[in-house]
């Protein structure tokens, strides 16, 4: 079972330890520990545009076949307008959504195990970053591949090494690349990539060296990195040394400080940012159990709910912002692979199952495509590899 696939949505645990978290008020309705009915033809806040009727949140999605991503890999994801990047190994390739096929789209300029990251930047460019060049050692190499002429150029080198680290956009067009793992150690290193210059900086460090975290950029440019890894037997998704550490990183002073922790341990875990300017953070594992744990930051007062409890625990799922306002939570892995489709409404709070995939699995990739059917790819079903791709209408 590869990590890249066990981290490669931008996301495991005995009895969960429930840390104290600040709370300066009210903290709602209690977490939901039920599935609901989606409610068909349920508008959501988001607005589909200018003039436009609000977006409506589908209550169920049917899971057909698509054509399988070509061997190689391991590969991670971008969603552009009209296609599909798989990117991971030497190569890249392009999904048509029109026609659903795959095409070689180039290569890379250095081949990549695995535990990379890939950020599309607002210029269309995806920068690569990082990844495995063997079982121990991280690699410094970092380079930008161009959808449109399908060339990979390689920048300058990070500063430190990094595999199975996180890598956000920030407002600016500016990416944070922060932790990870260099020869069994996790890391505390983070570095900014400009692609005005193509160059890498370092800053912080961070708090808390950190492998397997989470990462998302809020509402109000802040990066939020939650959880993690720090301990030995890192290959084990239930061993010990699952990270409660929450950080907060800011763009304007380079800087990272602590918040709140998370209100149990857990590394694979899944993370979005919501419309609302919260954050949701979905299962992953800790030491000795799987977390079945739905939480809610709030930034204004820096504060956990947990708002809801999946049906069952799962580590590695895919977690997918829907542009109607809700969140798509697919398949995962709890010893063995799931295969069910759950949207949580952040609105009520409540968790409503949807569909499920073909195939059960811990996702390689999932992602809300410009059609609002889902794309659902790669991944693992728990042993070995898989290249099938799904496409949920």
């Amino acid at each position: 079972m590869r990590t890249a696939h066990l981290l490669a949505i931008v996301v495991a645990l005995g009895a969960c330890t429930i840390n104290t978290v600040q709370n300066t008020g009210d903290a709602g309705p209690g977490p939901s520990s039920g599935l609901v009915d989606a409610g068909v033809g349920a508008d959501a806040d988001a607005d589909a545009g200018d003039g436009a009727a609000p977006l409506v949140c589908k209550a169920s999605f049917t899971a057909r076949g698509a054509p399988a991503v070509p061997t190689g890999g391991p590969y991670l994801g971008v969603v552009l307008s009209d296609r599909v990047l798989a990117v991971g190994g030497s190569a890249v390739h392009a999904f048509d959504v029109e026609s659903e096929t795959w095409a070689d789209a180039g290569s890379l300029a250095a081949n990549r195990g695995g535990d990379h990251t890939v950020t599309l930047l607002p210029n269309g460019k995806v920068l690569v970053a990082g990844g495995n060049v063997s079982p121990l050692d991280a690699t410094t190499s970092a380079e930008l591949y161009d959808p449109a002429t399908k060339t990979s150029t390689l920048t300058q080198p990070m500063s430190a090494p990094h595999r199975m680290h996180t890598a956000t956009l920030l407002a600016d067009g500016r990416v944070l690349i922060a932790g990870g793992l260099h020869q069994s150690v996790a890391t505390n290193a983070a570095e900014l990539f400009d692609p005005a210059t193509g160059q890498f900086t370092a800053v912080g460090p961070m708090k808390v060296a950190r492998m397997g975290a989470t990462a998302v950029r809020l509402a109000d440019g802040r990066v939020l990195i939650a959880g993690g890894y720090a301990g030995s037997a890192w290959w084990q998704l239930t061993s010990a040394g699952a990270l409660a550490d929450v950080e907060l990183f800011d763009p304007k002073t380079q800087q990272f400080t602590a918040a709140s922790p998370l209100m149990s341990p857990r590394w694979n875990a899944a993370l979005a940012a919501l419309d609302d300017g919260r954050a949701i953070i979905v299962g992953g594992s800790t030491s000795g159990a799987y977390v079945d744990a739905v939480d809610v930051f709030e930034p204004s007062g820096d504060t956990w709910t947990r708002t809801a409890e999946l049906p069952a625990a799962r580590a590695s799922a895919g977690l997918v912002p829907l542009r109607c306002g809700r969140v798509a939570i697919v398949g995962g892995y709890d010893g063995t692979a799931t295969n069910d489709v759950i949207v949580y409404d952040p609105t009520t709070q409540a968790l409503s199952r949807v569909g499920e995939v073909q195939t059960a699995r811990f996702p390689g990739f999932a992602a809300e495509l410009p059609s609002g059917s889902l794309f659902v790819g790669w991944g693992s079903p728990g042993n070995g590899d898989l290249t099938s791709v799904e496409l949920l209408d």
